[in-house]
């Protein structure tokens, strides 16, 4: 149904399903010796993207956390 780069970090695709459709976000997030300021930024970013989904979409969230 589309696509929506966030940002070089985060993506968002919806695919449409029966009975419902699918969201996917997918991440590569910074790594924890990152600065305070990007660390706070990809999760604000991510955030505003999961909220964006539909609400009765089904939500699959991957992708390499480095933890």
């Amino acid at each position: 149904m589309g696509y929506d780069p966030v940002s070089d970090r985060i993506l968002r695709a919806r695919f449409k399903g029966q009975p419902f459709n699918v969201s996917v976000i997918q991440v590569y997030a910074p790594s924890a010796d990152s600065s305070e300021e990007d660390l706070e930024s990809f999760y604000t970013q991510l955030q505003e993207c999961i909220d964006k989904i539909p609400s009765q979409d089904i939500r699959l969230i991957l992708g390499d956390w480095n933890a």
